[in-house]
């Protein structure tokens, strides 16, 4: 939100979702094995906890309108066994505030929790997205 506005971060989630689906669906599960952890899809196809495994964990540390869920990994962040670490970051809308929990992908544990109050731009944004007929 800082750099981008609350409705062109959630295009972007969906279109990253989309991928990542796509890319799960193209992949043979015999190459999956072959590739190391500098794939973003193959890194959530080897995640322990799912996507919507994510969400209900982050449902548990905050509440309001789910407005994006997304996995994020750092290629550059090897936990010494050549494994890419990844999290999920989901994000939900509350009275004027937007709430981010962060969970790590392969133990469920939450990373962190930040939230941050949401200015007129971005409250406009959030009212046209709930508008949208096609929920998250």
């Amino acid at each position: 939100m800082k750099n981008l506005s609350t409705l062109t971060k959630s295009a972007i989630i969906a279109l990253t979702i989309a991928g990542v689906g796509a890319t799960a669906i193209a992949a043979p599960a015999a190459n999956t094995k072959a590739v190391t952890g500098s794939s973003e899809a193959v890194s959530a196809m080897q995640s322990k906890i799912s996507l919507t495994q994510a969400i209900d964990i982050a449902k548990q540390n905050a509440k309001g309108d789910l407005i994006s869920a997304e996995f994020d990994y750092d290629d550059d962040d090897d936990n010494g066994n050549g494994a890419v670490t990844g999290e999920y970051e989901v994000e939900f809308v509350s009275n004027g505030t937007a709430y981010e929990v962060k969970i790590d992908a392969n133990t469920g544990k939450v990373i962190e929790t930040e939230k941050e109050k949401l200015d007129k731009e971005d409250m406009a944004e959030y009212r046209a997205l709930m508008q949208a007929k096609v929920t998250l």
